[in-house]
């Protein structure tokens, strides 16, 4: 055997290896959800149904980054936020309609029902940002494909 061929016999080995190691990295895990629950001001309370897509996220024991998009008799919005050991965060930028321009973020603590792997749902406090409305809210339902 030449040095050529090992040479070449061990390009060969180590392509062949590459479609191994990428399949043995664990691809990005989503799932489509509704979220539903309600809101509740000094004056006023509605409905709250928001289609999320949670994506699990790398570190720590558990965490899911989360987006959407949604529309309410406000207007409509855009979904941003996270959960992450015990907690939720949810932005909710309003894009259009009688509250275009305005945000909330809602921020509340888990209930599971399969500690730091399945939410039953979570509830705290929201605020305007920038505003004044504030008030408390109950997530009551994830319902997830």
């Amino acid at each position: 055997m030449t040095k050529r061929t090992i040479l070449k016999g061990a390009a060969i080995l180590a392509l062949s290896c590459i479609p191994a190691l990428v399949l043995a990295q664990p691809a990005p895990s989503a799932s489509q959800c509704v979220y539903s629950g309600t809101w509740k001001s000094a004056n006023s309370s509605g409905p709250i149904q928001w289609n999320i897509t949670e994506e699990d996220v790398c570190c720590g024991l558990w965490a899911l980054e989360l987006t959407g998009s949604g529309s309410d008799s406000y207007g409509g919005y855009k979904l941003s936020g996270s959960c992450a050991e015990g907690q939720c965060t949810v932005d909710q930028d309003y894009t259009s309609g009688r509250f275009s321009g305005r945000s909330y973020t809602y921020t509340g603590d888990i209930e599971w029902i399969r500690p730091l792997d399945t939410m039953k749902g979570f509830s705290g406090n929201y605020k305007e940002n920038g505003g004044d409305g504030s008030g408390t809210f109950s997530i009551t339902s994830i319902r997830c494909n």
